[in-house]
């Protein structure tokens, strides 16, 4: 299974998302279930990611996506860049959630849950 994270550092990691979800603890959760966390900081500039990155413990891996090339296979032009998308262990895509809602990101734990359980 996997997890795409397209945030926006200046935007998600410093306002839209939950403590649990800026922190280490995030990246070390998905670690432990053996899922891969692919996360992607939207037209953000090395030295800006690195510093949120210490700021907040982050612990996983972050690629920067210029241009969000990479977001926009995935989205429409010009939509928000803070969302998950999580794929099962086919490839299908099962869940997105746009922007931070505390109802979408349980959503979100609920069906990481559900496809652990069933595989």
């Amino acid at each position: 299974m996997s997890v795409l994270a397209f945030i926006s550092t200046g935007i998600s990691y410093n306002k839209e998302l939950p403590q649990k979800e800026n922190s280490a603890e995030y990246g070390y959760i998905f670690q432990i279930q053996n899922i891969n966390l692919y996360a992607f900081t939207i037209n953000e500039l090395l030295a800006t990611v690195k510093k949120i990155a210490k700021n907040k413990n982050i612990s996983h891996s972050l690629a920067i996506d210029s241009g969000a090339d990479s977001f926009y296979k995935f989205t429409a032009k010009g939509a928000e860049a803070a969302r998950h998308e999580i794929k099962d262990k086919t490839g299908k895509f099962v869940n997105i959630t746009r922007l931070f809602a505390e109802v979408e990101f349980n959503e979100m734990t609920d069906v990481i849950d559900y496809l652990l359980k069933k595989s």
